[in-house]
């Protein structure tokens, strides 16, 4: 970065993201809404506000996010179907409400019937001639024109610091989402952007093995780096593994988010929000097309005092102020810290895509302000994109904290008592793909199908959205059945590769069902290069040597005994993730069998670490059988489930080496 004579850069970052089952959940109303409502209210707004200032010559500089499930579900044909529908329910909404106005004889409803009307008609009309099918297209003008830069994402908004522990995963989140940027737009993306905030010092470089420079933080991981950077969170630093970080900055996020003097929950002159006329601004999942509204009709209110009508004029002057005051308090704080760091200042301000037109109606108007006033010749500081400011050779270096942008900058949102089951289910699952990748699929069309489809199925079910929604306990019941949707899907694929066969209508709904990443490839996902390739149990044994002795004879029929066992207790396990069916008493006399049969085995080998192995093994399934048998708690059920199969696949390896102790000792 050339030092010039401007105070400093604001770097205004906005990430857009939604949960991929908001297209494919044709069942559930209400996520349909997310996508459409997010889409008229929040997405195409911003989009028409970019578009007229780049047609008026404005030089705005924004940085972008767009997390991959939403360029999916946008570039969907089917979207298109369910999207004009959503616009014709607003336009009957509209007059519904025009309806009600007349009836209820208030000049002032009437007024903002109209107004909301207007603008409901104008913004589907600018939708149907300038965007139906160009969204993404507008978006690679507006790259290409220099007004935005784009910013990968992980492909399913995963949060990856809990994906640490399988960095296989982490790799393979981030290598498809930058494949997404790549297929559908025509300049490569230079940062990333970890969903939440989330981050850890061992994501650098796998963010750079991508092909990407930088990323964003909380201020917290930068101001306690090691060693603490002379600039606090006013400067990138640079991490020894050469990723450049950028801070989000705590005071620019106090002016628009404060609970109290926030600009977002000013009180007096702005709207509720779109949908229910109430003071909360809240909609039940439960609401119906009849109480449903357009936009809300009364505005924010001191407690205690009388409820009024919303104010469009009033409101937008507002926003203008609200704007104005902002960049005053920037120039301010980049004047303060210029003359401690003797150096330019680099604000970052991280806004959701969502909230605009949202939670906050007036956020467009408050946004072009800001960008109208950066790009004035006057003015001291500068709307900058984030890969201008990397080049940069007075960088420190040092190591960043982990951390995440939730409050106490931990994990706790997505790792608790109640969702923190997903993860144990999700590493199965991991190890689970490996092997599949491992194994590969042998020049066969459909086996190459079920991998990719696998990898499909593990991607979605490593969304952040679902331990978020069941902590929240918003949609929380259908978040996780929607999870074990993905996983048992996943293991389905799993168990028709590890038999050799292949379910085609079963693959054909499963990829119908979650259609997403059409051109995945696992071979690009992950890497299997670096390690041996171990062959995969298949659903009977070879018998390569004829000339068997008895014995030998007796410990093959053993070990088919307990293959046949083992699928027995993965089905069990499966049918208790996909139900929360309590079959502990089934999986208890399944897994007694199993031991029965290993214990038999270990007798005939007569081999002390295979023996103190088998011990080890057994143990740890009993404690996990007697839990079983005592606990009626589905999570719990759910956890020791897991538990199981990963001591059935230690069984595995246990039975393996008995045979050979019980081979070399007959031969």
């Amino acid at each position: 970065m050339t030092v010039s004579a401007s105070a400093g850069y604001l770097c205004l970052f906005i990430h857009a993201h939604l949960p991929y089952a908001a297209l494919i959940s044709a069942n559930a109303a209400y996520h349909d809404e997310w996508l459409c409502a997010s889409l008229f209210e929040s997405y195409l707004p911003l989009l028409e506000l970019f578009d007229r200032l780049s047609k008026e010559g404005i030089p705005y500089r924004v940085n972008l996010g767009i997390s991959p499930t939403i360029l999916e579900m946008i570039s969907d044909p089917s979207i298109a179907e369910r999207f004009d529908r959503y616009l014709d329910k607003r336009l009957e909404l509209c007059q519904k409400e025009l309806a009600f106005a007349y009836d209820a004889d208030s000049p002032q409803l009437l007024e903002l019937a109209r107004y909301f009307a207007a603008i409901t008609q104008q913004r589907i009309k600018s939708f149907r001639e300038n965007y139906r099918g160009k969204v993404i297209a507008s978006l690679n003008r507006l790259v290409k024109c220099g007004h935005l830069e784009l910013l990968a994402a992980s492909a399913t908004g995963a949060y990856l610091p809990l994906l640490g522990p399988a960095p296989d995963m982490t790799q393979a989140q981030i290598k498809v989402g930058v494949q997404s940027y790549a297929q559908y737009f025509s300049v490569a993306p230079r940062g990333f952007w970890s969903f939440a905030g989330g981050y850890t010092p061992e994501m650098d470089e796998q963010i750079i093995k991508a092909g990407l420079r930088y990323t964003l933080v909380r201020s917290v991981s930068v101001i306690g780096a090691d060693p603490r950077p002379q600039a606090a969170s006013f400067r990138p630093v640079r991490t020894p593994a050469g990723l450049t970080i950028f801070a989000s900055d705590t005071e620019a996020m106090l002016d628009v988010f404060h609970s109290r003097m926030g600009y977002i929950y000013a009180l007096d002159n702005l709207a509720v929000g779109p949908q229910q006329q109430s003071d909360s601004g809240q909609k039940d999942a439960a609401d119906d097309d009849e109480n449903a509204w357009t936009h809300n009709y009364y505005c924010r209110t001191r407690p205690g005092s009388t409820r009024q009508f919303y104010n469009p004029q009033q409101a937008a002057a507002s926003a203008r102020m609200q704007a104005q005051s902002f960049i005053s308090n920037r120039l301010r704080q980049a004047d303060w810290i210029r003359k401690r760091i003797e150096l330019p200042a680099v604000i970052t301000l991280s806004l959701k895509a969502e909230m605009f037109g949202q939670s906050w109606y007036e956020g467009t108007i408050w946004l072009e302000e800001v960008l109208r006033l950066l790009s004035r010749e006057d003015s001291q500081i500068s709307s900058a994109h984030f890969s201008e400011l990397c080049s940069s050779c007075d960088l420190q270096v040092c190591t960043p904290n982990a951390g995440s942008s939730t409050r106490g900058s931990f994990n706790a949102s997505w790792l608790n008592e109640s969702s923190s089951w997903i993860y144990r289910h999700i590493y199965l699952a991991g190890n689970r793909m490996l092997k599949m990748a491992k194994l590969g699929h042998q020049n066969d069309e459909y086996k190459l199908r079920l991998i990719n489809q696998a990898a499909r199925e593990l991607l979605a079910a490593q969304s952040s959205d679902w331990p978020t929604l069941i902590t929240s306990g918003i949609y929380g019941r259908w978040a996780r059945k929607t999870v074990k949707r993905h996983l048992v899907s996943f293991h389905k694929l799993f168990d028709d590769l590890r038999e050799g066969k292949v379910d085609q209508d079963g693959l054909r709904k499963f990829e119908e069902r979650c259609p997403i990443f059409a051109n995945i490839s696992y071979k690009d996902c992950f890497d299997t290069s670096e390690r041996p390739t171990p062959a995969m149990p298949n659903s009977q044994p070879q018998h390569n040597t004829p000339t068997l002795s008895v014995d030998k004879e007796e410990v093959i029929a053993g070990i088919v005994q307990i293959q046949k066992v083992t699928r027995e207790l993965a089905v069990l396990c499966q049918q208790a993730l996909a139900t929360d069916k309590d079959v502990s008493l089934d999986i208890s006399a399944k897994a007694c069998e199993s031991v029965a049969i290993v214990e038999d085995l270990a007798r005939r080998a007569c081999d002390p670490n295979a023996m103190n192995r088998y011990l080890d093994t057994t143990t740890k399934l009993e404690n996990i059988i007697k839990i079983i048998a005592d606990t009626n708690d589905t999570q719990e059920l759910l956890r020791l489930h897991s538990e199981a199969i990963d001591a059935v696949d230690a069984w595995a390896d246990t039975v393996e080496s008995l045979l050979k102790s019980i081979i070399a000792q007959a031969s």
